[in-house]
Protein backbone atom coordinates (compact mmCIF):
# COMPACT_ATOMS: atom_id res chain seq x y z
CA UNK A 1 0.00 0.00 0.00
CA UNK A 2 2.79 2.46 0.91
CA UNK A 3 4.55 1.94 -2.43
CA UNK A 4 1.28 2.46 -4.35
CA UNK A 5 0.57 5.71 -2.50
CA UNK A 6 4.09 7.05 -3.10
CA UNK A 7 3.85 6.23 -6.81
CA UNK A 8 0.67 8.29 -7.15
CA UNK A 9 2.13 11.64 -6.07
CA UNK A 10 1.79 11.29 -2.31
CA UNK A 11 4.68 12.63 -0.23
CA UNK A 12 5.89 11.19 3.07
CA UNK A 13 6.07 14.04 5.64
CA UNK A 14 9.23 12.46 7.07
CA UNK A 15 10.90 13.23 3.73
CA UNK A 16 9.36 16.64 3.01
CA UNK A 17 6.75 18.87 4.65
CA UNK A 18 4.29 21.13 2.86
CA UNK A 19 4.50 24.90 3.23
CA UNK A 20 3.03 26.18 6.48
CA UNK A 21 -0.44 27.64 6.11
CA UNK A 22 -1.11 26.10 2.66
CA UNK A 23 -3.99 23.55 2.59
CA UNK A 24 -2.99 20.09 1.33
CA UNK A 25 -4.69 16.72 1.02
CA UNK A 26 -3.52 14.33 3.76
CA UNK A 27 -3.85 10.59 4.36
CA UNK A 28 -3.72 9.57 8.02
CA UNK A 29 -3.03 6.37 9.94
CA UNK A 30 -6.77 5.79 10.35
CA UNK A 31 -7.23 5.50 6.57
CA UNK A 32 -8.91 8.89 6.13
CA UNK A 33 -8.11 11.53 3.54
CA UNK A 34 -8.62 15.11 4.74
CA UNK A 35 -7.68 18.63 3.77
CA UNK A 36 -5.27 19.91 6.43
CA UNK A 37 -2.93 22.85 6.99
CA UNK A 38 0.55 22.50 8.51
CA UNK A 39 1.32 24.49 11.66
CA UNK A 40 4.19 24.47 14.15
CA UNK A 41 3.84 24.01 17.89
CA UNK A 42 6.97 24.04 20.05
CA UNK A 43 8.97 23.73 16.83
CA UNK A 44 7.21 20.43 16.02
CA UNK A 45 5.22 20.12 12.77
CA UNK A 46 1.52 19.49 13.32
CA UNK A 47 -1.50 19.67 11.08
CA UNK A 48 -4.57 21.59 12.24
CA UNK A 49 -6.46 19.37 14.67
CA UNK A 50 -3.29 18.20 16.43
CA UNK A 51 -2.28 15.48 13.98
CA UNK A 52 1.48 14.90 14.03
CA UNK A 53 3.32 14.97 10.72
CA UNK A 54 4.93 11.59 10.06
CA UNK A 55 3.15 9.86 12.95
CA UNK A 56 -0.58 10.53 12.49
CA UNK A 57 -0.39 11.94 8.95
CA UNK A 58 1.38 9.37 6.79
CA UNK A 59 1.26 11.13 3.41
CA UNK A 60 0.26 14.44 1.86
CA UNK A 61 -0.07 15.95 -1.61
CA UNK A 62 -0.90 19.37 -3.05
CA UNK A 63 -4.55 20.03 -3.76
CA UNK A 64 -5.52 19.84 -7.45
CA UNK A 65 -6.42 23.02 -9.27
CA UNK A 66 -10.10 23.89 -9.11
CA UNK A 67 -12.07 23.58 -12.36
CA UNK A 68 -12.98 26.73 -14.23
CA UNK A 69 -16.67 27.55 -13.93
CA UNK A 70 -18.39 28.54 -17.16
CA UNK A 71 -21.17 31.09 -16.59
Amino acid sequence: MTQLIEQNGWINPKERLPERGVPVLTYNKWGRARVETLRTWDEQPYFVGGLKAGTDVLFWRPLPQLPEVQE
